[in-house]
């Protein structure tokens, strides 16, 4: 769970016209202002304790991982490299698995990761809540702005729309996370559920 602080500040935060289209990153940054955000009490994970730098991809899919042969495996798409704290994609990973349908496929590549890394993860729920946010915000801006002129494919907008239980599924870990109710986000998948084109308000 996030801070007291970090809850407060989130919520307090007042709609805004381009409200769903501010990065992840900000939102954080602007959560971490308050002061009795976890960061200023010193425990906020990205203060606590440093985790040694790594590749980030950005985008990890299990499609972007392909198996040689003798069985390596080989991770393709690095168009989003950046040097970062491997959780970042970790928990991209955890979100997606987690919340296509099979629950249970968080916890059992969560625990593998550990074995084969010979190390516990910590505070993987913090970069889960980045995650769920930053699909949130992909999706519902994609979806509004359209697919053309966010350089996608014409059918991604489709794709998108046939994925609304996976949707709702990643809100719904983002308050399991951190007891918050987002309306702008609730409005969104509201209108995804009637089929028509969300509008960002």
């Amino acid at each position: 769970m996030l801070g007291s602080g970090c809850r407060e500040q989130i919520s307090g935060v007042a709609p805004s016209p381009h409200a769903s289209q501010v990065p992840t990153a900000r939102l954080c940054a602007e959560a971490c202002k308050h002061e009795r955000c976890e960061r200023r009490e010193n425990t906020c994970p990205t203060r606590k304790k440093r985790s040694k730098a790594a590749a980030f991809s950005g985008t990890p899919t299990p499609s972007h991982v392909l198996l040689k042969e003798d069985g390596a495996a080989v991770v393709i798409d690095w168009t989003g490299l950046a040097v970062s704290d491997f959780r970042f994609d970790l928990a991209w990973t955890l979100m997606l698995l987690g919340t296509q349908g099979y629950p249970i496929l968080r916890d059992i590549i969560l625990h593998l990761y550990e074995r084969l890394a010979s190390r516990s993860v910590e505070q993987i729920e913090f970069f889960e809540v980045i995650a769920c946010l930053r699909r949130l915000v992909d999706i519902s801006v994609s979806l509004s702005q359209g697919a053309t002129r966010m350089g996608m494919k014409p059918e991604a907008a489709a794709l998108m729309k046939q994925q609304a239980d996976h949707i709702y599924r990643v809100y719904e870990v983002l308050q399991q996370r951190t007891g918050l109710t987002l309306p702008e986000i609730e409005q969104f998948l509201v209108t995804l559920a009637e089929g028509q084109r969300p509008i960002v308000v």
